[in-house]
């Protein structure tokens, strides 16, 4: 686990290297397969905060795939995931908390736990 020392802040995410992974950086324009599992941040009705599974691709036979640095709303790799898969190379591992403006725009915080497992050659 990473201290505070390593911590990161770029367009809003929090970002934390847990792995930092073999090989190549992730850059602009290549073709990446990452695996996800993703936790909203909510509040119950007196207002505090819990944490509740909002989804994973672990399960699934094929990663997502996207495009580095090209994000797609439709596709749910928004911007700021793209900017913490940006900062990881080949087999890394990372947890990214996403305030809403960088995730979705629905007024969740998102915490993800990320691997990338494909970068294009």
């Amino acid at each position: 686990i990473d201290t505070v020392d390593n911590y990161k802040d770029r367009g809003g995410i929090i970002y934390f290297s847990k792995e930092i992974g073999i090989g190549e950086p992730v850059t602009a324009g290549k073709m990446i397969g990452y695996r996800y599992k993703a936790y909203g941040i909510v509040a119950d009705s007196v207002g505090v905060p819990y944490r509740v599974y909002a989804g994973s691709n672990y399960s699934d036979l094929e990663p997502a795939f996207a495009i580095a640095g090209q994000t797609s709303s439709s596709s749910g790799y928004y911007t700021g995931l793209n900017d913490a898969i940006m900062l990881m190379n080949h087999l890394g591992k990372a947890s990214v908390i996403l305030p809403s403006p960088s995730g979705n725009s629905n007024f969740v915080t998102y915490i993800y736990d990320l691997e990338v497992v494909y970068i294009q050659k």
